[in-house]
């Protein structure tokens, strides 16, 4: 696997050639994380894509982030199972 790099601006990485470019399991969490903080309906060509951010952030039920979430992480290319998943929510930073 193969995925654009990105900087901490979230932009992605030209003009370095093959080395803009992240393998193995950094691309893996790379594709990964940009699914995570994609929305819903966001993406023209794939509009099941992302995650439900408006209607869910709303929701004190966390459960529902949470299918949502292993949801995205299931269907991201080269994911066979979660073998473990915990979360930390800071309600003063919104983190």
């Amino acid at each position: 696997m193969r995925f654009r790099n990105v900087d901490q601006n979230g932009d992605w990485v030209f003009g370095k050639g093959r080395n803009s470019y992240l393998r193995g399991n950094e691309a893996l969490m790379m594709n990964i994380k940009t699914r995570l903080l994609s929305f819903l309906n966001d993406c023209f060509f794939d509009t099941e894509a992302g995650i439900d951010w408006w209607n869910l952030l709303g929701e004190k039920d966390q459960k529902s982030i949470l299918a949502s979430v292993q949801r995205v992480v299931l269907r991201s290319s080269n994911v066979k199972k979660i073998v473990d998943m915990q979360y930390n929510l800071n309600r003063y930073t919104r983190k």
